[in-house]
């Protein structure tokens, strides 16, 4: 997934946490940090 398709998803109204894959790990970006 794209950087900026990650910024929209965190811009957007929901109150959601979104873990997005990175290899073993999830990272948290912007407001699901």
């Amino acid at each position: 997934m794209k950087l900026s398709s990650i910024l929209a998803l965190e811009a957007s109204e929901e109150v959601k946490i979104y873990l997005h894959r990175e290899g073993l790990f999830g990272k948290a970006y912007e407001r699901s940090a």
